[in-house]
């Protein structure tokens, strides 16, 4: 849909095709607008030939609520792969675990599935009724893993799919980076929650990248992985057979509020991530959050400092934004801490705006806010800086492309220009070339 089709292209599809079902992931970020599409899809003369099922992160976080939500006939939630071939193989709707389902006029959640524990057993997406020529990237997204073990208070992972970690084999991951390599594909995304959990794992699939003669790849962990989950030795192996980009996700800048948003992790181990990944020459991306339970300014200050300290890429401030069935959520509500109902800002809120949905009596709203900005301007600095470092064999005409990238005048220039998948294709090979993929502010959301 992003692409330029609209519901029309959609719904023309749909009479072509002539489903028996209809699938519509859902995401709580914009969610209204994903029943909205729902609602176009049940409304139309034809909809009695096929029936809607409802899946992905949001429907897993708020169960059976998003049929009373929605006109869907069914959802899933957590992992959905054999719950669906069980509805369309006709299984009686009551013995198909990890169902919603409406009978009656009731709305009625099976219980969880339990989870796959052999992901090796799963096709890997091959996209192949996908125009893939549209897009502005030649860059494919890989999931190797499912779940994280750790118990962040903001996190909703767990809810979305679980606790439990399951991995596919280094073998099994590999196949999916030869087919599309194969394909001429040299760019790949990891978008695992927790990708080097099992260090020996990520060693094995850098073996196999060498010993089959992969090679000029360039493989990203922008997703976040944890500084404990890696040494020295692991990210030099990583960085030998193409691994170029690394997001950790710090949140914090002081051991007292990591300890309080249950992190599991030491000041003194992130540092030492961040050094050796900036040593080994990766382009590095932090992710911090703004106004966690307890923190102060004088907290938040330690993450700004923090951000300046290494010679990163780039450095994010992200507004917190409360999911239910996580522990922040309920503190949050138990405390009366909410400046907006959920089902308000859940839609219409995102990490990346400067909206605070809730406060504590260590930050009030104005003082969240104020903090927001100047992370927002700590992260232009971060970004500058990468700018310099990178352009600095080019001399005066280096400071120049600096200045220029950003100007607000060019920035609007350049918001007119992206409007075209052309100019963002002509966009990213400038970048790509240059090696400034990260260095302007422009820059991460295009490659998103």
């Amino acid at each position: 849909m992003r692409l330029g089709y609209d519901n029309g292209d959609l719904l023309r599809l749909i009479g072509l095709l002539r489903p028996d079902l209809v699938g519509v992931t859902t995401w709580t970020y914009g969610y209204k607008r994903i029943y909205e599409l729902v609602s176009t899809i049940c409304a139309k003369p034809h909809a009695q030939e096929y029936e809607v099922i409802l899946g992905g992160p949001h429907t897993s976080t708020i169960g059976s609520k998003i049929l009373s939500e929605t006109c869907a006939d069914f959802a899933v939630k957590l992992e959905g792969e054999h719950a669906l071939l069980e509805l369309c193989r006709g299984r009686p709707l009551s013995t198909i675990m990890g169902l919603i389902y409406r009978d009656d006029g009731t709305v009625v959640e099976n219980h969880d599935r339990p989870f796959l524990r052999s992901l090796d057993d799963l096709p890997f997406p091959k996209y192949e009724r996908f125009d893939l020529r549209k897009y502005a990237r030649r860059i494919i997204p890989v999931v190797s893993s499912r779940g994280c073990p750790y118990s962040c208070i903001f996190c909703p992972v767990k809810a979305t799919i679980g606790q439990i970690y399951r991995s596919r084999s280094a073998r099994n991951v590999f196949e999916e980076l030869f087919y599309w390599y194969s394909k001429g594909y040299r760019e790949f995304s990891i978008q695992d929650d927790n990708f080097t959990l099992i260090k020996e794992r990520v060693h094995e699939i850098c073996d196999l990248i060498e010993r089959n003669g992969l090679r000029n790849l360039s493989i990203i962990c922008g997703n976040g992985i944890r500084a404990d989950r890696v040494d020295r030795e692991l990210l030099k192996r990583m960085h030998a057979v193409g691994f170029r980009e690394l997001a950790f996700g710090v949140e914090a800048g002081n051991d007292r509020i990591l300890s309080r948003i249950k992190k599991g992790e030491s000041m003194q181990t992130i540092r030492r991530a961040i050094r050796d990944a900036c040593d080994l020459g990766y382009v590095t991306t932090l992710t911090f959050m703004i106004g966690h339970p307890t923190e102060t300014a004088r907290d938040i200050e330690d993450s700004f400092r923090l951000a300046l300290e290494f010679p990163v890429a780039s450095a994010t401030f992200f507004n917190i934004v409360p999911f239910p069935r996580t522990e922040l959520y309920d503190w949050i509500e138990t405390n009366r801490l909410f400046l907006r109902p959920p089902e308000q800002y859940l839609d219409s809120v995102g990490h990346w705006e400067i909206d605070p949905v809730f406060q504590t009596p260590e930050l009030t709203y104005d003082e969240r806010r104020r903090a927001l900005l100047k992370g927002r301007k700590v992260s232009l600095l971060v970004r500058k800086r990468y700018a310099h470092r990178a352009l600095k064999r080019y001399g005066v005409l280096g400071n120049v492309l600096v200045f220029f990238a950003y100007s607000h005048s060019f920035h609007r220039i350049l918001g007119e220009f992206l409007q075209y998948q052309t100019a963002k294709k002509i966009l990213l090979l400038f970048l790509r070339l240059t090696g400034l993929r990260y260095a302007v502010s422009f820059a991460p959301e295009l490659v998103d």
